[in-house]
C-alpha cells in the first residue's frame, strides 16, 4: 500500500473569482479531516506568471499551466505521493487510503459533458500522482508542452495529449480510481466535489 498523499494545490489572485477565499477554504477543510496538506501560492508561481508572452495565453489559462511543474516541486519537498487538486474544490469527506493504491498516475474519467474526450476520458482537476521515476518523466514531457503550447488552451489538452505520447510509446502509466473521487455531479457520490467558476460562491456560502 502505498503512503497516504499530500494533498497540494495553488492559488493567486487574478481578479477572477475568488481563488484566495476558495484556497484558504480548501487548507480549512484538510485541516478539519486531517489531511496532510500544502496549498500556496509558492513564488516559483510568481515567477511561473512572469514568463508568459502576454499576448499568446490568457493569464487564468497560463496558470493552469503552471501544474506539472507544481506537483514536480512537491515530489521533491515531501518525496512521497502526492494528490494535485483544484482549490476551488470541497472535500465532502476523506478519501480512504485504498483508493490511492495506484501504481503511477490516478484519474478520474471527465464529467459534466464537457469537450475533449477525443484525446482520452480524463479530468485534470484532481490528480493523484506516485512519487516514481516514470511519473517525473511524465511530469517533465507534460511540462515542456505547457511552455512551449501557444494556442489559447489551460493545462488540460497538453496533459492528456501527454496521455497518449506515452501509450504511443507502450507505456500506459494511467490508472482509473476505483470510485469517482472528484466530481462535478454529487449523484456520482464522489470524495471531492469540483465547482465552477459560476458556482465558486456555493463554496463559501454553504460549504
Amino acid at each position: 500500500m502505498n503512503r497516504y498523499p499530500v494533498f497540494c494545490g495553488f492559488y493567486i489572485d487574478v481578479g477572477v473569482g475568488e481563488y484566495v477565499k476558495l484556497g484558504n477554504k480548501f487548507k480549512k477543510r484538510c485541516e478539519e479531516l486531517d489531511i496532510p496538506h500544502d496549498i500556496s501560492t509558492p513564488q516559483s508561481l510568481i515567477d511561473f506568471m512572469d514568463i508568459r508572452k502576454k499576448k499568446s495565453v490568457n493569464e487564468r489559462n497560463w496558470i493552469c499551466r503552471f501544474k506539472p511543474f507544481f506537483i514536480l516541486e512537491m515530489l521533491d519537498k515531501y518525496d512521497c505521493p502526492v494528490l494535485y487538486t483544484d482549490t476551488d474544490n470541497h472535500i465532502n469527506r476523506k478519501p480512504p487510503a485504498s483508493i490511492f493504491d495506484i501504481k503511477h498516475i490516478g484519474i478520474d474519467r471527465q464529467y459534466g459533458g464537457r469537450g475533449g474526450t477525443a484525446h482520452v476520458d480524463a479530468s485534470a482537476t484532481t490528480i493523484y500522482f506516485n512519487n516514481t521515476d516514470l511519473v517525473r518523466n511524465f511530469l517533465t514531457r507534460w511540462g515542456k508542452k505547457c511552455k512551449a503550447g501557444t494556442i489559447n488552451k489551460s493545462d488540460h489538452l497538453f496533459f492528456k495529449k501527454t496521455i497518449v505520447g506515452f501509450r504511443l510509446s507502450g507505456q500506459d502509466i494511467i490508472q482509473y480510481f476505483s470510485h469517482p473521487l472528484v466530481s462535478l455531479r454529487d449523484e456520482d457520490d464522489p470524495y471531492i466535489r469540483h465547482y465552477q467558476l459560476r458556482d465558486q460562491q456555493n463554496i463559501l456560502n454553504n460549504k
